[in-house]
């Protein structure tokens, strides 16, 4: 098969089988080939900046503490239910950690539940490793939820020369960052890509209007998160986009490295009746989660101080394992 090679990227290391967002993580997503590893960033009380997708620690770590009200000393203590000799991963360790491995690069999930200044803290910190952005500006893309944080990240420099990409639950979104990126006209600012929900690709005119759009806008397109070989083979004959965010790196590479040594184009996967009503119950409920998060009272708690857009996202989460 002819084109450029899928990039396969870990999502947080090498998640399927390892602790999340730790060196140990990234030491298996390396072996196991992937091209990018995306990593989640959390900021404590005391201005430091730890790895770990949540909030909280209390999924991952053997006390539950909220990051943003916690000392990193208190952080430090904590083990990891899978593997107690781990402990939670500093930003400058998973830095040093990129150092030593030159051909790795992270794409770092800034979430929008931080305070804003962890953008700033991000370049000290890179700044105390390597004394260099243009050494960072190789190596690191930035993820971010909310144009807003692009604004900021604009308004303060924080973002100059840096890989930006629009990480999205909903391809409708994607419109806003793209028309903001445009209004700067400014190409140290540029929007570099789009990181996607993968239920978008199998909307009706995905590829056939979303994805020349994004060409038009020179983006690079993700999808995330991609786990199991028929959504693999969906994007491979007929989704052309830049990379995939997958849980399990080894599994994905081979599989996409197997397809690639065909001679012939890779069929679309026909369907058999089950995988079809599979299909089109997550688009329905992937439409309905739409409607939802673009609603006016998306951000009105609901139950126990959960908004209907935390609410969303949790059962997103869930529609991958169906």
């Amino acid at each position: 098969m002819s084109g450029p090679k899928l990039e396969i990227v870990g999502h947080r290391g090498f998640k399927a089988k390892y602790p999340e967002n730790t060196l140990l993580c990234y030491d298996k997503a390396y072996e196991a080939g992937s091209d990018v590893i995306e990593t989640d960033l959390q900021l404590t009380m005391d201005g430091k900046i730890v790895i770990n997708h949540d909030v909280d620690t209390g999924r991952m770590w053997d006390q539950n503490l909220v990051i943003a009200e916690s000392n990193l000393e208190d952080l430090m203590v904590l083990r990891n239910k899978m593997d107690p000799a781990i402990s939670i991963t500093t930003f400058k360790e998973a830095l040093q950690w990129l150092k030593e491995h030159p051909k790795m690069k992270f794409m770092l999930d800034i979430k929008p539940t931080n305070s804003k200044v962890i953008l700033v803290k991000t370049i000290l910190e890179m700044r105390e490793v390597v004394d260099d952005l243009d050494y960072w500006r190789e190596r690191l893309i930035f993820g971010i939820w909310n144009v807003d944080w692009y604004k900021c990240g604009y308004i303060t420099g924080t973002l100059k020369k840096f890989k930006i990409v629009a990480i999205l639950p909903f391809s409708k979104m994607a419109s806003r960052f793209i028309e903001y990126s445009n209004s700067l006209n400014d190409s140290d600012y540029k929007l570099y890509g789009v990181s996607l929900n993968f239920l978008n690709s199998w909307k009706p005119g995905f590829k056939e209007h979303l994805l020349p759009y994004f060409k038009e806008n020179n983006l690079s397109v993700y999808l995330w998160t991609v786990n199991s070989e028929l959504d693999i083979q969906h994007v491979i004959s007929s989704v052309p986009v830049y990379g995939i965010v997958v849980d399990d790196p080894i599994n994905y590479v081979s599989i996409r490295d197997s397809y690639a040594k065909k001679s012939d184009p890779l069929a679309q996967p026909v369907l058999n009746g089950a995988q079809r009503l599979k299909v089109y119950l997550r688009l329905q409920l992937f439409e309905l989660f739409e409607i939802i998060f673009s609603s006016k009272y998306a951000t009105v708690p609901i139950v126990r101080g959960i908004t209907l857009i935390q609410l969303t996202v949790i059962l997103l989460r869930r529609l991958h394992c169906l």
